[in-house]
């Protein structure tokens, strides 16, 4: 996979059919209502292996995931948090001007991006972009 810079997608449908990526995500959308802390576990036993299945999952289970749940509305947790156990990879994205993703595997993205720059630090806001959408592409690798 290292050499190819590609997930294998034997390895990500190995992650969802094992739990691992709905750790924090509460019963009722199909996650097993873990805690952080599991989640670290986890991360840490796969970063002996391999540290870039580790950095998919971990993101997926530490940036994506709990900010939906922490900050978003019940129709996005119902929209994302399902599918984000059993099938779709969420991403995280940081930007002051624009966005190159890489994550051909994701399949939506929290975008944190600085609406306001003669705002500072505080022009910065969030929001969901689903990988389909018009004026979004993903990245070469």
């Amino acid at each position: 996979m290292d050499r190819k810079g590609e997930m294998d997608d034997r390895v990500l449908k190995g992650c969802f059919d094992n739990g691992l990526m709905g750790i924090e995500v509460p019963e009722k959308y199909g996650g097993s209502g873990s805690k952080f802390f599991d989640a670290v576990l986890v991360i840490e036993e796969i970063s002996k292996v391999d540290a870039s299945v580790a950095a998919l999952v971990d993101v997926h289970n530490t940036l994506f995931v709990p900010l939906i749940i922490e900050l978003g509305t019940e129709e996005q947790k119902q929209k994302y948090l399902p599918r984000s156990v059993t099938e779709a990879v969420g991403s995280f994205a940081l930007s002051l001007k624009s966005v190159q993703v890489q994550m051909q595997h994701s399949e939506a993205f929290l975008v944190f991006a600085n609406a306001d720059p003669s705002q500072g630090y505080k022009g910065i806001t969030a929001f969901m972009v689903d990988k389909d959408s018009k004026g979004f592409s993903i990245g070469k690798p």
